[in-house]
């Protein structure tokens, strides 16, 4: 599995899976690194400087992101990221 790959494709369809969120929890459980992500520039935590992060979780609807500058735990929807970085 390719979660860089996974979360790609969670931000295009703009909805998770349930198959998608549980690949992705299996994923960092086993030690997998955490897929880096660019918030969408219209969102509030973008003008607050917190532009990009780690996701943490995958679940229905939002994904868990910690942003690096504030280090704060950001509910997301895939629709308000504006891609994977690196």
């Amino acid at each position: 599995m390719d979660p860089n790959a996974l979360i790609a494709d969670v931000i295009a369809s703009g909805a998770i899976t349930r198959t998608q969120a549980t690949d992705y929890y299996e994923w960092r459980r086993k030690g997998g690194y955490a897929v880096r992500v660019e918030l969408h520039p219209a969102t509030d935590a973008w003008m607050s400087g917190d532009r990009y992060g780690t996701v943490e979780s995958l679940g229905r609807v939002y994904m868990i992101v910690r942003c690096d500058r504030s280090g704060r735990l950001r509910r997301i929807r895939p629709a308000d990221l504006a891609g994977t970085v690196g």
